[in-house]
């Protein structure tokens, strides 16, 4: 019994040491801007504002997952984990709290600092 609770204890820590490690991290247009151009990494953007502000232009490549959905949470639980998300809204506030419930399930993020008010005035497309 002392044996299985060794090996067990053992597999646990090899598990925690080769796992990808979550990272939460608010990056500034620029900054964002670069991962995307240049990362290798799995990456996926979230525009979680509203249909309407999302049909009015977005990011390149962002995919629209509205943060005011009664889904949300849901759905953000059920996301993978082995991608890392860019969370964008149009100020900054909204993404926030997608930010907040993203990293409670575990997830990897950038944050976009000021939202895509910020991309617009740092001279990015949309």
């Amino acid at each position: 019994m002392k044996r299985l609770q060794i090996v067990l204890v053992l597999g646990f820590l090899l598990l925690a040491v080769t796992a990808q490690a979550q990272k939460v991290v608010d990056a500034s247009p620029v900054e964002v801007h670069d991962y995307i151009s240049t990362t290798t990494e799995k990456f996926l953007i979230l525009d979680v504002r509203t249909i309407q502000e999302y049909s009015e232009g977005h990011i390149a490549g962002a995919e629209f997952f509205p943060v005011s959905a009664s889904s949300f949470k849901r759905s953000v639980f059920s996301l993978p984990k082995n991608v890392t998300y860019v969370v964008y809204c149009r100020s900054g506030n909204r993404s926030q709290h997608a930010k907040r419930i993203m990293k409670d399930a575990g997830l990897s993020l950038i944050h976009l600092d000021g939202g895509i008010r910020a991309w617009k005035r740092a001279g990015f497309s949309i």
